[in-house]
Parts: C-alpha cells; structure tokens; sequence
C-alpha cells in the first residue's frame, strides 16, 4: 500500500490511506530505518520479546534502550599506533571521510590499524542520506574522550557560560570559531567583511527562526557536526541542553552548531529543543 511523505511546518509526515485498519488515529508509532531506504513503522504499545529476558515482554521503545551496547575498550585497550591513527582520521573533513578515499591517503599497516578499529567498534562507517552508496568513517562520541588532549578547534574552547559580550563580532569569530548576529543590519557587514571566505566555503552561515544568524568557520562546524552525529546515533534525540552537557559544549556554541546542522540538512527539530538525526 503506497503511503505519501508532506511537509507539515519544519517537519514531514507520513500520510497513511484510510483503508488501513490496523492504523488508527492517536496511535504513537516508531519509525524505525532498517536499512538505507527501508522503513519499519512500528506501534509502540506492540509487545517484543527480549532476548535478555526470556519468556519476558516490554514496549519496543524498551527493547531498543536495554540492548546492550558495544563496549568501547578504554586506556591500555587502544595502543599508541591506534590513537595516532583516530587522530590523523578525526582532522579529515567529515565528507571526505568516504572509506575509499581515506584508504588511499594511508599506508599499508594504517590500513590494517584502521580495519581493526572498526571491527573494535573504535571507528564506524556511517551509511545514511548522502553517504548510503560510499560510506563515511564515524569516531563514536565515546571515543572521543581518547582525543581530548588535542584542541581541534581554533585558540580557545567554546565559553562555558555565554557569550562574552565585550568582543565585537570578529574577535568572537575569531577566538571562538563562531558568532552570533542579532540584526540584518550587522549580519550584512559580516557577510560584506567575510565574502571571499564564504565564497571559499571556509564560513558558513543562516538565518533562525529566531531571525538571529549563526555564523561559523567550516573547521568548527566540521568537529562539532560529527560529535553531535555520534551523540545522537547514540542516544537517538537529544535536547539542546543534553547536547551541551555530554559534549561539554557551551550553550551558544551548541546553538550555533545545531542551527548550522539543521539547514545542512543533518538533523530535524522533532519537538522544541530537541533534536534527532535527519
């Protein structure tokens, strides 16, 4: 039975015919992707049977958050080759990360190292939206701890408080990576001030619903888009405020990185303030 997807406000929905009887209206259902391109929807009153409880039952919604996740080994579990190596991938830009581009910027025993870290569950391909044909390696958030000694983002970390509201904007973009503009009037010096940087895609900017604009350099775009796409592999929709506190994030920064996600298409807004991947 064919079933139509239309845009209601920020979000799309799913229009079933009436001939189906076994949806009803008020039902909560569970889209769930099963493989690229394949969708199971699922109501959540079902009952599944759990493996980790025999002969027991629990919603779906249960089952998917007691399935025991993969441990990720710690300390002397990776060795110092393995480190390097999750360094050396965590510097590519994440759409270059396609596997058979980075096997080719390796050596032969990298490519080894590599393989095996993504058997460990160290390294993931991520294949989904754009990257459902090649791929796309993924450091899962909890590995990332392994990495925090190296400060990929510009000078200084994101403020842990807010914004500090004695720089102007380019000493803000400058030191943090990020702004935010709160009238046209600024936003379009800022886009004068920063043409030929735009133009070479090394800032990106847009507008919110709040009609304030998100302004970022690429390189903080590009650390936080993949650490904020693990989080949320992970934990499948999380608030803004939980996004700061797993990522250590300050709340403007986080801002900033989920409105720049969000019009990049990575996420949607499932309810005010929380967020899940597109």
């Amino acid at each position: 039975m064919d079933v139509k997807v239309i845009r209601q406000g920020e979000n799309l929905a799913i229009v079933v015919p009436k001939e189906f009887a076994g949806i009803k209206e008020g039902d909560k259902l569970e889209l769930i992707e099963a493989k690229p391109g394949i969708y199971t929807l699922v109501n959540t009153e079902v009952l599944v049977k759990i493996e980790a409880k025999p002969g027991g039952y629990a919603p779906v919604g249960d089952a998917l958050a007691k399935a025991p996740a993969k441990p990720v080994a710690k300390g002397p579990a990776i060795s110092p080759e393995e480190l390097r190596l999750l360094r050396k991938l965590d510097e590519i830009k994440y759409e270059e990360r396609i596997p058979a581009r980075v096997q080719k910027l390796l050596s032969e025993g990298e490519r080894k190292i590599l393989d095996g870290m993504v058997k460990e569950g160290f390294v993931s391909i991520y294949r989904g939206k754009k990257y459902a044909q090649t791929g796309v390696y993924d450091i899962p958030g909890d590995v990332y701890g392994l990495l925090r000694k190296k400060e990929p983002v510009n000078p200084g970390p994101p403020e842990q408080v807010s914004e500090k509201t004695s720089l102007s904007w380019d000493e803000h973009l400058g030191k943090y990576g990020y702004v935010i503009v709160e009238n046209e009037a600024e936003a379009k010096l800022v886009s004068e001030r920063l043409e030929p940087e735009i133009k070479a895609g090394e800032i990106m900017g847009t507008r919110g619903f709040d009609k304030k604009y998100y302004i970022a350099q690429r390189k903080f775009y590009e650390v936080w888009n993949s650490r904020i796409r693990a989080l949320l592999r992970a934990r499948r929709e999380a608030t803004e405020g939980e996004v700061c506190g797993a990522l250590r994030m300050s709340e403007v920064a986080c801002r900033v990185a989920l409105e720049l996600m969000r019009e990049e298409g990575e996420v949607i807004e499932k309810k005010k303030g929380a967020y899940a991947l597109a």
